[in-house]
């Protein structure tokens, strides 16, 4: 997704010929998401499974009787979505301003715009816009260029995997299986791994979480729990999940200019970079470390 400023110099320089179609450019695009047969391996697209969700990350503090505290937003919470021929969508506020900018409440309000993302992976396109009363809904569509549409797969479609018993050589981590609960009206599984740091002789021996339940029918991490539990954890999850999405935000905002980006212009992929490293807030946080 594109600061706003370069998205407008880019569409000024560009828009006098980028309406060239995709088939002069030797590559059939469509804008959105495409139900028809793709070229690329489709075997790693989620079908029949859709949903969508606001996703965060939250800090609590922790208080003597374990209750939970709420602290702050780590980042502006977005909006995910995924449809039934397995096309994504993410709706991310990359650098709130103004009033929305108020990560020290829950929910934070409404940002006047944002950026938006249809990931049609079957087809390796990406088509962005911005949304809210101050964007500019006509859109833009790039071809992911391999690296990319990895990366895609990867932040999308691979739920993680714990390992199920402490290795011998790491005494100071423990795995456990929570076994199953429901969030957010999802049946979920979990798995804790507990670290122990023990500082020095003098100095308390201090256990540290990292908790993950995931749905296994969605193939998708629903909350991850980090920290300390007596004093700070950070917990990254989705909530208002519905399971029914509609169709129409899968595609480009009617009664607006849609542009091809021409795979034959010079780094033509680098215009999907900062879309396709968002997706990587698609699965939270993982056994393998960071969002």
């Amino acid at each position: 997704m594109w600061i706003r400023t370069v998205w407008g110099t880019w569409v000024l320089l560009l828009s006098s010929w980028l309406c060239l179609s995709a088939t002069a450019s030797g590559q059939v695009i469509n804008a959105g998401c495409n139900d028809t047969p793709g070229k690329a391996p489709v075997e790693w697209v989620i079908r029949g499974q859709p949903f969508s969700a606001l996703s965060y990350v939250r800090t609590f503090a922790v208080g003597q009787d374990g209750n939970r505290r709420f602290v702050r937003n780590e980042r502006y919470p977005i909006r995910i979505a995924r449809n039934a021929t397995g096309c994504l969508r993410i709706d991310i506020v990359d650098n709130p301003q103004d009033a929305c900018a108020q990560l020290d409440v829950l929910v934070p309000p409404l940002c006047r715009d944002w950026d938006v993302a249809v990931f049609d992976l079957a087809h390796q396109a990406v088509t962005h816009w911005t949304g809210g009363d101050r964007g500019y809904p006509g859109s833009v569509v790039v071809r992911l260029d391999p690296s990319q549409l990895g990366d895609a797969v990867r932040y999308t479609s691979e739920v993680p995997v714990p390992a199920t018993e402490t290795a011998s050589d790491e005494p100071d981590i423990r795995v456990e299986i929570l076994g199953e609960k429901v969030i957010e009206g999802l049946g979920v599984v979990g798995v804790r791994e507990t670290r122990t740091v023990r500082v020095g002789a003098a100095q308390p021996v201090v256990a540290t979480i990292h908790e993950v339940w995931m749905s296994p029918g969605l193939r998708l991490v629903v909350q991850v729990i980090d920290g300390d539990p007596r004093k700070q954890l950070t917990i990254a999850g989705l909530d208002h999940v519905k399971r029914e999405v509609d169709e129409t935000l899968f595609q480009p905002v009617a009664g607006y200019p849609v542009r091809i980006l021409p795979v034959h212009l010079p780094d033509y992929a680098s215009y999907a970079a900062e879309d396709v490293r968002h997706l990587s807030f698609w699965f939270v946080r993982s056994f393998d470390g960071g969002e």
